[in-house]
């Protein structure tokens, strides 16, 4: 018992503070939690003695595995007199990593979106994920051993260090909920005052955002259906799925199944046929698991339905899901608009994103809109003439004069317009 402990309600990226100077764990005390510092010292804590040196040897077998849009890292511990305390692993969607420089440590960065990241972990650990990248990219990885920490930190940075690269899978449908609704999902419910909801307390993967569904004080068994949109699985080879589960509550663990659809147009889902996919469930309660990953490759159809069924017992089980990502090899030309989905109000002075998927296309797309589609004759004007189509999302600064329409729609299309 060290005498002070995170509570649950601790914020993500916060962590316990050792603070004090010395050369002896007595020489410091327990703080409560503040914003985590791996890689550096934490706040307040000045360590004394002589540095270790650099690590002897770089490890091996360094290896990356893509896995849908989520890339795993693995490798053996480096060996030697003088061991790392941990690594470095940088990330970039570029072959052009620059090496770390000693006395300056290197904070974590997660998020790739702007073609760089790192982790910082622990000898012994030998495996790290970088989560959510985008579809259809090849990233580059290298790995830099280093002891000490803070102003301290010793990489070992010469002769050649390990390197490897993988490249993501083409996104058929991702859901990740961060903004707050279903997205390009739907719900459906059968039976019982109980719903899907989107909540915000704290999703899979350290996100925020989830969806949930839970027949607690239900008036009658909950039958309630969470369903994607149509997929057109014709398009694309070797497909997959990927998500995230937890459960609270309840004793009965197959309250929640997946099933697929090949005969399902919309509205009630209980019309159509339905085959269940089994996956991976959490073993204890309030943790997020994986599914695994799971091999669509034997469903076709240009308008496949995959739904996520919640059948209540009568000692109902809360159960959320997060980070929904299909993906698969694109076999034609696809390009998708994901928002605006259809139906939304976006007003004039305001911003929104424009997101699409692309796959197998030209290197760059162009945006248009009309404000009348359904004449038969739209009128289209450009919005942006060319935005690499492996961005996926491009921010619309609407205008405060943008002459205003109930019949506007959003066309993408690859430069050579041929999808």
């Amino acid at each position: 018992d060290i005498g002070v402990s995170e509570p649950g309600s601790t914020p993500i990226g916060h962590s316990l503070q050792l603070t004090g100077t010395g050369t002896a764990y007595g020489d410091f005390s327990w703080l409560p939690p503040d914003v985590s510092t791996f890689g550096t010292l934490n706040n307040g804590q000045s360590l004394g003695g002589t540095p270790d040196p650099e690590p002897d040897n770089y490890p091996t077998n360094f290896l990356a595995m893509a896995m849908t849009i989520h890339i795993e890292l693995t490798w053996t511990d480096a060996t030697g007199g003088q061991l790392p305390s941990a690594y470095l692993v940088l990330a970039s969607d570029q072959d052009n990593i620059t090496p770390p420089v000693d006395g300056t440590a290197v904070t974590d960065d997660t998020d790739l979106s702007d073609g760089g990241g790192a982790l910082n972990i622990l000898y012994g650990d030998e495996i790290c994920t970088f989560y959510n990248l985008a579809g259809e990219t090849q990233y580059f990885f290298e790995i830099y051993p280093y002891t000490n920490a803070g102003s301290n930190i010793d990489y070992k940075t010469d002769g050649t260090p390990p390197a490897t690269n993988a490249t993501t899978r083409a996104i058929i449908n991702q859901n990740n909920f961060e903004s707050g609704d279903f997205g390009t999902w739907t719900t459906y419910s059968v039976a019982s005052d109980k719903d899907w909801q989107v909540l915000d307390f704290g999703g899979a993967l350290n996100t925020t955002w989830f969806a949930q569904m839970n027949g607690y004080q239900e008036n009658e068994p909950s039958n309630d259906w969470l369903i994607s949109p149509a997929l057109d699985l014709d398009s694309y080879s070797n497909e997959e799925m990927l998500f995230y589960t937890q459960w609270r509550y309840g004793d009965t663990p197959d309250e929640l199944t997946l099933k697929y659809s090949t005969d399902y147009t919309g509205g009630d889902p209980t019309i159509a046929s339905w085959t269940e996919i089994t996956f991976n469930k959490p073993a204890a309660d309030q943790t997020w698991e994986s599914s695994d990953i799971l091999d669509l490759s034997g469903i076709t159809g240009s308008s496949v339905y995959v739904a996520f069924q919640y059948l209540s017992s009568g000692n109902p089980r809360r159960w959320s899901v997060d980070e929904i990502v299909i993906t698969g090899d694109a076999t034609v030309p696809v390009l998708a608009v994901t928002s605006p989905a259809g139906g939304e109000t976006w007003e004039q002075g305001s911003a929104h994103d424009i997101t699409w998927t692309a796959s197998n296309t030209l290197p760059n797309v162009m945006i248009e809109l009309t404000t009348d589609a359904s004449s038969g004759n739209p009128t289209w004007t450009t919005l942006a003439s060319s935005i690499p189509a492996s961005q996926g999302s491009w921010t619309w600064n609407i205008s405060p004069t943008q002459p205003t329409s109930n019949d506007c729609q959003i066309r993408i299309s690859d430069m050579a317009a041929d999808v």
